[in-house]
C-alpha cells in the first residue's frame, strides 16, 4: 500500500517536473529541512547560464547588469530578511533580456525557512511594449520631440525652478505659415517629411543644451523653452537658427524642394506670466494675431498693450455672433448738404452696436472683426434691410427725395449674388435705385479690380450711385477715377483736418476737387467741423459737406426732423 502511494507521488512529481520543463520560465526550489533542491526550466534560454546545482543560480551575478545586482541579492537572501513574497525585475547584460523574478518562502513553526520557490520569467516583450507606450505618451511620434502635454509639464517644472532661483525662462512658439498650402499641394506623406526635417533640425540644434526643452504641439507648431536665457544659447540664437534654416529649401526624398515661412512668438517668465500656461496662452494669442494679420517671417515678443488689445478683440468676437442673431444693431444717419445753397442732399447711414451691458461698441472695433470671421455678410444684409425700410418710409411720409448712402464692405461686394440682392431689395421696398448710393473703399476695389468693375457697372446700369469712400487713405490711385465708373468721390477727414494749416495738403485737396469736377463727378468733404474749413471748401468749389459743423450722426427720429424742416 505504502509502496503504491509512494510510486503514485513519484509519478505525479515526474509529471510536474515534465510540465515545468516545457515552460518558457525557469525555476529553482529548495527544501531546507531535507537539504534538497530542484533546478529546471529554460535557464539557458533566459540567462545564457546552465543551471544544474543548488548554488548555480549564483552564477547570475556574473551576467546581470551591475545596476540590478542589489535586486538579485534581495531574491537570493529573501529568507535572511524574513521575506515571505517578493518580486524584482533584473536585466541580463549578454542577451539584453528583462527578467521578472518572483520568490516565495515558507516558514516552519519555529519561523525558520522550510521551503523556497523561485520563478524567473522573461518579460522582455512586455517591457519593450511598455517602453513604446511610454514613449508614445511622452513624445511626438512624427518628430521625436516632446508631446504638448509633456512639454507643458516640463515647462511648468522649469518655471517652478526659476521661481525658486529668481531666474528667467523664455518660451518660443514657431508656427509654419504655409503648412496648409503645403499639405494641400504635396500631400500628407511629403508634408510629414518636411515636418520631420524641421523637428530633426530643432532637436539637433538643442542637443547637449541641458536647460532647453523642445516640443511639437500641432502639425505646424513647434516649441522651444530655455531656462535662464542669459546663457550663450538664448532666444536670439534659437530664433535666428530656425529662421535661417527655413529660408533654405527642404529637400525631400524625391528631390522636391520646399520653402516655408515661419512666425515666432516669444514670452518670458516672469515679465509675461508667472506660470507655464500663461506663457503658452500669450504665445498662442500672438501667433493667432499674426496669422489673422497675414504677416510672415515675423518675431512677436510679448507686449501688455498688444495682448490687452487682442483680448478685447477676442471678447468682441465672442459677443458679435450673438449680437448678429439677436439684431442688437441700429442705424444713425449723418446729413449731407450742398455747399452752394445749403439744401439737404441726403445722409450717410452709419451702423451702431449697443451691447447688452449698455455700452456702445464702435464700427471701427467690430467691422474689421466681422470682415475676418464672415459676420459682415449678415450685418450687411441687416443694414440694407434697415436703411431701405427707413428710406421707403421717409419717401412715403415726407416726400423725401434725397440720397441714402450705405457703406459696402469688400467682403459683401465680392460675395456671389450681391448685385442681384441689392436690386431685389430696392424692388421689395419700391425704391428707385438712383436714391441709393453705395460707398466702396479703395480696398474693396483693389482686391479684385476686374470683378469690382463688372459689379459696379452692373449696379450703375440699373441706376444705383457709386461713391469712392476715404479717398486719400488707401492706395489713392487716380486710375480708379479713370477706369471705374463712379459718381461721387469722398475726401477723407485727414485731408480736411490739415488743409488749413498745411499748404501741401491744401494744394492736393484743391487739385483733386478741380480734377473731379472736370470729370463730371461730385465731391463730398467728410469731417467738416468748423467755419474756416467750410469757407475754404466752398472757395475751391467742393460740392457737398458732411460733418459735425452741420450735423452729427443722429438716430432716425432726429433725422426725420431734419427732413421735415427741409420740406417746410
Amino acid at each position: 500500500m505504502l509502496q503504491t502511494l509512494n510510486d503514485k507521488l513519484m509519478e505525479e512529481g515526474h509529471v510536474s517536473d515534465g510540465m515545468l520543463s516545457m515552460s518558457q520560465n525557469a525555476y529553482f526550489y529548495i527544501n531546507y529541512h531535507e537539504a534538497s533542491h530542484k533546478v529546471f526550466g529554460a535557464w539557458e534560454e533566459l540567462t545564457g547560464v546552465a543551471m544544474l546545482q543548488r548554488d548555480d543560480p549564483r552564477q547570475l551575478i556574473n551576467v546581470v547588469d551591475k545596476d540590478y545586482l542589489d535586486r538579485l541579492y534581495n531574491i537570493f537572501d529573501a529568507e535572511k530578511t524574513g521575506q515571505t513574497e517578493l518580486n524584482e525585475t533584473i536585466h541580463i547584460s549578454e542577451n539584453h533580456k528583462w527578467i521578472e523574478v518572483s520568490v516565495k518562502v515558507l516558514y516552519d513553526d519555529n519561523s525558520d525557512p522550510a521551503e523556497k520557490f523561485v520563478c524567473f520569467k522573461d518579460i522582455t516583450a512586455f517591457k519593450k511594449q511598455n517602453e513604446e507606450l511610454k514613449y508614445i505618451a511622452y513624445y511626438d511620434s512624427l518628430t521625436g520631440l516632446l508631446s504638448r502635454n509633456n512639454f507643458v509639464k516640463s515647462l511648468s517644472e522649469m518655471v517652478d525652478r526659476a521661481k525658486d532661483n529668481y531666474d528667467r525662462v523664455s518660451l518660443i512658439l514657431c508656427h509654419l505659415c504655409d503648412y496648409d498650402k503645403l499639405y494641400n499641394g504635396i500631400g500628407l506623406i511629403k508634408a510629414d517629411e518636411v515636418i520631420q526635417q524641421i523637428g530633426q533640425f530643432i532637436y539637433d540644434m538643442c542637443a547637449g543644451e541641458d536647460n532647453v526643452i523642445t516640443g511639437h504641439f500641432s502639425t505646424s507648431t513647434f516649441a522651444v523653452a530655455i531656462y535662464d536665457s542669459g546663457d550663450d544659447f538664448g532666444v536670439n540664437t534659437a530664433v535666428g537658427l530656425i529662421g535661417q534654416r527655413c529660408k533654405k529649401p527642404f529637400v525631400l526624398s524625391d528631390g522636391d524642394e520646399i520653402f516655408l515661412s515661419v512666425n515666432f512668438a516669444v514670452s518670458n517668465y516672469p515679465e509675461a506670466g508667472i506660470s507655464a500656461f500663461s506663457l503658452l496662452e500669450h504665445d498662442e494669442v500672438m501667433l493667432y494675431s499674426m496669422k489673422e494679420a497675414g504677416v510672415r517671417d515675423k518675431i512677436q515678443i510679448f507686449d501688455d498693450v498688444l495682448m490687452s488689445s487682442f483680448l478685447k478683440e477676442l471678447q468682441i468676437e465672442k459677443k458679435l455672433d450673438k449680437a448678429v442673431k439677436s439684431e442688437e444693431f441700429f442705424m444713425f444717419y449723418q446729413p449731407q448738404y450742398y455747399i452752394k445753397n445749403g439744401t439737404l442732399r441726403g445722409c450717410e447711414a452709419l451702423i451702431r452696436w449697443k451691447d447688452r451691458d449698455g455700452s456702445f461698441i464702435g464700427p471701427d472695433k467690430f467691422i474689421p472683426i466681422a470682415e475676418r470671421n464672415g459676420d459682415i455678410l449678415a450685418i450687411g444684409r441687416l443694414v440694407v434691410d434697415m436703411t431701405f425700410r427707413a428710406l421707403s418710409s421717409w419717401q412715403e411720409h415726407f416726400g423725401y427725395d434725397g440720397i441714402m448712402s450705405i457703406n459696402i464692405s469688400p467682403v459683401q461686394l465680392s460675395s456671389p449674388g450681391f448685385v442681384q440682392y441689392i436690386i431685389n431689395m430696392a424692388k421689395e421696398y419700391s425704391i428707385e435705385p438712383d436714391h441709393i448710393e453705395l460707398e466702396l473703399t479703395e480696398t474693396a476695389i483693389v482686391k479684385n479690380e476686374d470683378e469690382a468693375r463688372d459689379k459696379i457697372e452692373a449696379l450703375r446700369e440699373v441706376g444705383f450711385k457709386i461713391a469712392l469712400d476715404d479717398f486719400g487713405t488707401g492706395y489713392s490711385s487716380l486710375s480708379y477715377l479713370k477706369n471705374m465708373k463712379i459718381d461721387t468721390l469722398k475726401l477723407d477727414k485727414s485731408f480736411i483736418d490739415s488743409m488749413i494749416s498745411d499748404d501741401s495738403t491744401a494744394i492736393i485737396t484743391e487739385s483733386v476737387v478741380s480734377m473731379v469736377m472736370k470729370l463730371g463727378l461730385e465731391t463730398i468733404a467728410e469731417g467738416v467741423e468748423n467755419k474756416e474749413q467750410y469757407d475754404y471748401l466752398k472757395k475751391i468749389n467742393c460740392n457737398i459737406i458732411q460733418g459735425y459743423l452741420l450735423g452729427k450722426p443722429m438716430q432716425e427720429n432726429e433725422f426725420k426732423k431734419v427732413i421735415d424742416k427741409q420740406g417746410a
